[in-house]
């Protein structure tokens, strides 16, 4: 690992970062403040004033916690009046609220395993998809780039199969061949998309089913959460009434636990309404900013042009080197490691906001120029 300690941080410091205040594109680290390029705060949403008085009035009437799953006494009207909302803006016929965008991949899962053969992931599919297919008791194959779904033993016509896909990648920040693969399923055959990462990125904020035109897709269920985009906590499913009844019926997730709490509630609830009211301060500015990081970045990888404001440098010389050269310019950019497994012993994924001003976007590329410009084996 590369040495840290001139800069002043602990030896370990690149492997636990701990945070002592987020103003969204600010942190602060050992008392020192840094332009932040990392996170999932992509709309800039987390810190809106709105947020913080929705949340304050739930508290005073809700208090902090449910206290209670929804099947016994925790349930609620604003509760109800967010899925309603969410489905709504989101062009889907039903919606359930959960407590983590993790769990909700769960919730799928169990409400799907008596309805599906086999279950087909991407590479590098998120710990929440794996974690979820592993407690099936079915059968699970690797879709590889390009393949069909039903190219691969045991994936025959009479089969079953549901393909669980993250229409943004967050390992590379590519967008993924959802299309192609949604129109080589049949009637019986499920596709369920984790928005994590496109859920108020892609389209005007109502993610795959806008991008990949999915409205007449049969079986789709999309999961999502809400401390990406929309700057707070907690996780959704989007479907049928019949694939949400299931969850309700089948899910331990959905029926043992208590659900969000209603501070959280409420501040989501706001949330979509700024990103449904005010596309112009928040998806607008967003894929503005994009399209200034892909213009600076088209003089050192041509071929990185990205409708997500998820970046990627792995398995390249010099990225230790950058990382000391971006925290020096006061600019941090979170080595993921881990993240990249296998892909390289050093991995920096720098994501950007729809607050991030033009100067900081310009000052992270000029940092990025001037390293490069040393060591022009930069790929993203």
């Amino acid at each position: 690992m590369y040495d840290l300690t001139s800069l002043g941080a602990s030896e370990d410091w690149s492997d636990q970062i701990v945070i002592q205040q987020n103003t969204g594109t600010s942190v602060v680290i050992e008392g020192r403040t840094f332009l932040y390029f990392g996170g999932t705060n992509y709309l800039g949403l987390a810190h809106r004033s709105e947020l913080f008085s929705a949340a304050a009035e739930a508290f005073h009437v809700y208090g902090f916690s449910a206290g209670a799953s929804r099947l016994t006494s925790g349930e609620s009207s604003h509760l109800i009046d967010l899925e309603l909302q969410l489905a709504s803006f989101a062009r889907s016929d039903s919606a359930l609220v959960l407590p983590s965008g993790y769990v909700s991949n769960l919730a799928v899962v169990d409400a799907l395993d008596d309805l599906v053969d086999v279950w087909v992931v991407q590479p590098h599919a998120h710990r929440s998809i794996l974690s979820a297919i592993k407690q099936s008791r079915k059968k699970i194959v690797v879709l590889d780039q390009g393949r069909s779904p039903r190219d691969f033993d045991g994936c025959g016509a009479d089969v079953r199969i549901a393909v669980f896909m993250e229409p943004i990648e967050p390992l590379t920040g590519s967008i993924s061949d959802v299309g192609r693969v949604a129109d080589e399923l049949r009637s019986n055959d499920f596709l369920v998309l984790d928005e994590a990462h496109s859920f108020g990125v892609l389209g005007t904020g109502k993610g795959a089913i806008e991008h990949f035109r999915l409205s007449d897709a049969p079986n789709l269920i999309r999961t999502g959460t809400f401390s990406k985009a929309l700057g707070t906590q907690g996780g959704f499913v989007l479907g049928s009434g019949h694939v949400i009844a299931l969850i309700i019926e089948k899910s331990g997730t959905y029926r043992a636990s208590t659900p969000l709490s209603p501070v959280l509630v409420a501040a989501t609830t706001e949330s979509l309404r700024i990103l449904s009211e005010e596309p112009d301060q928040t998806i607008d500015r967003l894929r503005e900013n994009i399209r200034i990081m892909n213009a600076h970045l088209a003089t050192l990888a041509p071929e990185r042009s990205t409708e997500v404001p998820i970046y990627y440098l792995c398995g390249i010389d010099g990225l230790a080197d950058l990382q000391v050269a971006f925290r020096t310019g006061g600019l941090f950019v979170p080595q993921v490691g881990s993240y990249f497994a296998g892909l390289g012993d050093i991995g920096l994924r720098f994501t950007i906001q729809a607050n991030h001003s033009r100067e900081q976007l310009d000052l992270l590329a000029s940092v990025m120029n001037r390293h490069f410009a040393k060591a022009p084996s930069f790929k993203s």
